[in-house]
């Protein structure tokens, strides 16, 4: 059963978190302040994910985000503190996700985002582009979200190694690159591959209108301009929800 560790200094909310997290079948480990995370980490790191509270009395400055990156724990962040300057500095760090204790809704989403995150072991991702900086970056991101990553230059590599890793569940290709565009990748992979069973998101940092239909009428799922941000909120993976048979993500 995968474990989850929960900080938050809301006795009430803390449990609600935990009774959500256990009805969803996840085990938790809850307590109350950065001092307690710390003992529960030097025990136990064998967590999916912790869900912790920004502002806890013995850390008011997200102090305990970086504890538990230091642990390489995946991390969401919950918090009442709405600032812009808080917003930034938390998705600055590594983390899964950033959730305003805003509304009821907020304890489904983060147990709704663990499932996924426990899902997405079982899938692979393809990432076709020329540019090894924005592979790493894309990669970065995907990983974080527990998928296996397989990374391809240009549309050629690209259709090899779904013939050898047939695990594969998502693409995401650039527009432009040599020796085959996304566009006329995307058009070689359909016809093997139904938008059920693989997933394609186009990507490019052209501005052209044009781009989003022909990338869509090839049979890509959905197309996004760079730059987006580290954190996809709809980007990378809720966009190909409707279309793939895949529970992956955020």
């Amino acid at each position: 059963m995968e474990k989850v560790l929960i900080v938050e200094d809301s006795r009430a909310f803390r449990m609600l978190v935990e009774y959500e997290a256990r009805q969803h079948g996840l085990a938790t480990v809850a307590v109350a302040c950065m001092a307690d995370a710390e003992a529960v980490l030097n025990q136990d790191v064998d967590f999916l994910c912790a869900v912790l509270d920004y502002n806890l009395p013995d850390a008011q400055h997200g102090e305990v985000i970086d504890l538990c990156l230091a642990n390489h724990l995946k991390v969401i962040v919950l918090t009442a503190s709405q600032t812009e300057t808080i917003r930034k500095q938390v998705l600055a760090k590594p983390v899964i996700d950033y959730i305003p204790k805003d509304s009821s809704h907020c304890v489904q989403a983060v147990c709704q985002l663990l499932l996924r995150l426990s899902r997405n072991k079982d899938h692979q991702v393809l990432i076709v582009d020329d540019s090894p900086s924005v592979r790493k970056h894309v990669a970065a991101t995907l990983e974080r979200q527990y998928l296996k990553v397989h990374e391809a230059n240009d549309g050629e590599q690209a259709l090899s190694m779904l013939s050898m890793a047939p695990g594969i569940t998502l693409v995401i290709t650039d527009y432009a690159m040599p020796n085959m565009d996304g566009i006329a990748l995307v058009h070689q992979i359909r016809k093997h591959h139904e938008g059920a069973m693989l997933a394609i998101i186009g990507l490019s940092g052209h501005h052209d209108d044009t781009l989003t239909t022909r990338f869509l009428k090839a049979g890509a799922n959905d197309y996004l301009q760079k730059p987006f941000r580290t954190y996809p909120k709809r980007d990378l993976f809720q966009t190909m929800r409707p279309q793939a048979k895949c529970n992956m993500a955020s």
